[in-house]
């Protein structure tokens, strides 16, 4: 018989929805809503500018932004 391992690490993904079960908002949502102008520009750069895998470029540049965000709006999260 063969036995399969499971294989650790990698294989994005991640906690998917996480966020949304948190807040009730979702990444977009939040960054639309709360952001400044100046953050806002931030991610609209960094996905125009990137050169393969917009998205993730988008994801990396709103990290900063909703920690800010979450920071400054405590209230956004259920308890």
């Amino acid at each position: 018989p063969v036995i399969k391992t499971r294989k650790g690490g990698g294989g994005g993904g991640g906690s998917t929805g996480l966020l949304k079960s948190q807040t009730g908002l979702s990444r977009h949502e939040l960054v639309e809503t709360y952001a400044t102008t100046e953050e806002k520009a931030t991610v609209a750069k960094a996905e125009t500018e990137a050169t393969t895998r917009k998205d993730s470029a988008r994801y990396q540049a709103e990290k900063p932004v909703i920690k800010r965000i979450l920071a400054n709006h405590p209230d956004l999260i259920r308890k």
